[in-house]
This record gives C-alpha cells, sequence and structure tokens, in this order.
C-alpha cells in the first residue's frame, strides 16, 4: 500500500536523532500507519493520494446522460458500456463519447466524479438503464501525486508517534524546557487541521 512520505524524510526532519539504521523498520511502519491514519481521517481509501494503477469498476447505468462514479485521480483509460444488459458483452466508447466533470478539476488539483455523454461529438446518446451496465477503467482516488498538505501531515503524525513511543506511549508527554505538559489522546490537531480541506463530504 502507498506510502505518502519515505523514511528518509521522517529522518531529515529531526537531524538530532542518531539514527544508525536501528529505527528504519520501525519508522516504515509508522509511516504507512500515518498515511493510512490520514486516508480514514479525509474518509477515503487506503492509498488515494498517490494511485498509480489503473483498475476496473462496475457501475449500474444511470438511463440519462450523466453517471456519478467513484472518485478518479485521472481521465479515464477506458469506458465501456452494455447495451443489451449483459455483464459480459460491453462496447468500448471512443474518448469522444463522452466528458469528465468537473471540467476543471486537474487545473485545481481535485478528482473527477462524473462522466456525462457527449451527445455532440459522440455517437451514442445516454447510459442504458441497466445493472452493472458501465465498465470503466480509471486510476481510482483522489490524486496521482500526493499532495503537500498530506505528505506534510504523515510527516507531522510519525514524528509525534515517534517521540511518544520514546515516552513508552503515554497519554502526557513533557516538554521540560518550556515547563509544560500536553496531554494526547487522538490524531495530533495540527494533523487534523492541515488536511480539514480533504475531508470528503457524503451527499
Amino acid at each position: 500500500m502507498t506510502d505518502y512520505i519515505s523514511v528518509e524524510e521522517v529522518m531529515a526532519e529531526m537531524p538530532d536523532t542518531d539514527w544508525s539504521g536501528k529505527y528504519r523498520d520501525v519508522l516504515a511502519g509508522l509511516v504507512t500507519r500515518a498515511s493510512r491514519a490520514i486516508d480514514r481521517l479525509t474518509g477515503r481509501e487506503p492509498g488515494a493520494y498517490q494511485v498509480a494503477t489503473a483498475t476496473v469498476r462496475y457501475f449500474d447505468g444511470s438511463g440519462g446522460v450523466c453517471l456519478w462514479v467513484d472518485e478518479m485521480a485521472a481521465v479515464p483509460t477506458a469506458v465501456a458500456v452494455s447495451e443489451d444488459g449483459s455483464v459480459t458483452t460491453y462496447t468500448d466508447w471512443a474518448a469522444t463519447d463522452y466528458t469528465v466533470w468537473p471540467y476543471n478539476a486537474a487545473a485545481k488539483g481535485l478528482p473527477y466524479l462524473r462522466l456525462d455523454v457527449d451527445q455532440l461529438n459522440g455517437s451514442h446518446a445516454l447510459f442504458y438503464r441497466f445493472p452493472k451496465s458501465v465498465k470503466v477503467t480509471a486510476r481510482w482516488g483522489y490524486s496521482t501525486a500526493v499532495p503537500g498538505d498530506v505528505q506534510q501531515a504523515a510527516l507531522v503524525q510519525t514524528v509525534r508517534w515517534f517521540k511518544r513511543a520514546q515516552q513508552a506511549f503515554q497519554d502526557a508527554g513533557a516538554i521540560f524546557d518550556l515547563g509544560q505538559l500536553r496531554y494526547v489522546k487522538q490524531v495530533d490537531p495540527d494533523v487534523a487541521a492541515i488536511v480539514e480541506h480533504y475531508r470528503r463530504v457524503a451527499i
């Protein structure tokens, strides 16, 4: 599963720590857990912020010109439709047969959410209203490259967990130089604030 930062990036964030290679496996595990925590916090499937591989997903036909689909990190590589309801025979659509929405998603760093039949330039009128009649091959998720905010959030959470481990994972941690005692029982508040605008809202 995709990690949103590397172990080397975490080590670079704490240059005063004597690594000697002994904590590499520990950090690798924390990086993975932090990445998955961000997925859960923002309501997305694992690895949604760095999708490299296109896979097939099926959708029921809408019976109209619009078809809402899962988040797509890039334009689909293939769209095929069953015209008679058969789940074994699909007709491939050309790229001119449909458009993706939102139109400016790529420029804004957002995923595509819908397929629309291009009745002007294409040769099809609608998505046939049959179960599992639309087969879409795409990179499913939010983005193909990890957004900077997500990287920063994963880094902060990983370092927080590592430092907390040095205090036996206590809920209270002391900052002796400042004479402070900090209580932590959830995902770091800074992490939550950094990725708040990525939180998926169910409609």
